[in-house]
């Protein structure tokens, strides 16, 4: 298992948003100084979102943004019991990508959709077939206009 890195809401929004590319992650997790106080997660889209005010607030005001200004502030919680269908399907139902474990308002983890690709990546034997995890294919009719 690898370590989830988190950010305080001190951070400047620039040091933050360089950690996505580098460390190959969806999602960073917010948390108050010194504890690990989940206050929000902080992925592209936000630092996209952000960046959108620049050409009201000039280039300038980038070093302000702090990464607990930025980040969203619901997430998709699990708990540490729940399965991996019922993550997939709280994955696929609010369509973040993500969902974060917090128990006694404290960070235990993120699951990620690519962790789940990777999880079942390194799987050696399965009998699930293409089939089986493909959606249904949309059948087009074309008319002839003859």
């Amino acid at each position: 298992m690898r370590e989830t890195p988190t950010l305080t809401e001190e951070t400047p929004l620039i040091s933050a948003s360089s950690l996505l590319p580098f460390r190959k992650i969806d999602v960073i997790p917010v948390v108050k100084s010194g504890r690990l106080e989940v206050v929000g997660v902080l992925s592209g889209l936000s630092v996209i979102r952000q960046l959108n005010w620049l050409p009201i607030t000039g280039i300038s005001s980038l070093i302000q943004y702090r990464a607990g200004d930025t980040c969203r502030k619901y997430y998709p919680q699990i708990t540490k019991s729940d399965s991996l269908v019922q993550i997939l399907n709280a994955i696929l139902e609010t369509r973040f990508g993500y969902v974060i474990n917090v128990e006694n308002q404290r960070l235990q983890a993120v699951v990620s959709l690519r962790d789940i690709i990777q999880y079942a990546s390194d799987l050696s034997e399965t009998d699930i077939t293409v089939s089986e995890l493909a959606s249904p294919p949309y059948h087009i009719t074309l008319r002839s206009d003859s």
